[in-house]
C-alpha cells in the first residue's frame, strides 16, 4: 500500500473516532495523517475538530484557522470555528466568526447547509444546534434590523 492509501485510512479512521465520541483516538489518527500528507489542510482540520470534542479550545481554533486558511470558503470549516468559540464563551470571537459567515456566504447556502450537515454522516460532524441559534441572533441583529432601519 501507498503512503496516500495510509493517510487516507488515518482519515477515515479519525472521522469515525470523532461520530463515536473517541475524540483523543482521533487526534492520535488525525496526527498520523497528518505525518503522512504532503497536503496538511485535511489534518489541521481533523486536529481542529478533535481539540473541540476535548475541550482545548485555542489549541483547535489554531488548527481550524489553518484549515480555513487554506478552504476560506469552506462552510463546514466556519462552523467548526464557530462552535470551538461558542464553547470557548467568547462573544468577540462568537460576533467575528457569525460576521464572517455571513461576509462570504449567502444566507440561502447558510441554512442549506444547515440542513445538508445535519445528515451527512461521511464529514466531520459539527453541532449544528448549537451554532444555529447564535447564527440566527447574529442576522437578526445585524443583517434583518439594519435593513428593517433603511426601509422606514
Amino acid at each position: 500500500t501507498t503512503e496516500n492509501e495510509h493517510a487516507n485510512y488515518y482519515s477515515l479512521q479519525g472521522i469515525i473516532y470523532i461520530w463515536i465520541e473517541k475524540p483523543k483516538e482521533a487526534l492520535s489518527a488525525f496526527h498520523k495523517n497528518m505525518l503522512l500528507m504532503n497536503e496538511k489542510n485535511k489534518s489541521f482540520y481533523g486536529i481542529g475538530t478533535s481539540l473541540i470534542k476535548l475541550g482545548h479550545y485555542r489549541q483547535a481554533e489554531w488548527f481550524l484557522l489553518k484549515a480555513q486558511h487554506e478552504e476560506p470558503y469552506n462552510l463546514r470549516i466556519a462552523f467548526h470555528i464557530l462552535e470551538n468559540s461558542i464553547k470557548e464563551n467568547n462573544n468577540h470571537k462568537i460576533y467575528t466568526r457569525c460576521k464572517y459567515i455571513y461576509d462570504n456566504f449567502t444566507i440561502k447556502s447558510i441554512n442549506d447547509s444547515l440542513i445538508t450537515f445535519k445528515n451527512d454522516s461521511t464529514s466531520l460532524p459539527v453541532d449544528l444546534n448549537l451554532i444555529k441559534d447564535r447564527l440566527n441572533q447574529y442576522a437578526f441583529d445585524n443583517i434583518f434590523t439594519s435593513y428593517n432601519s433603511r426601509s422606514k
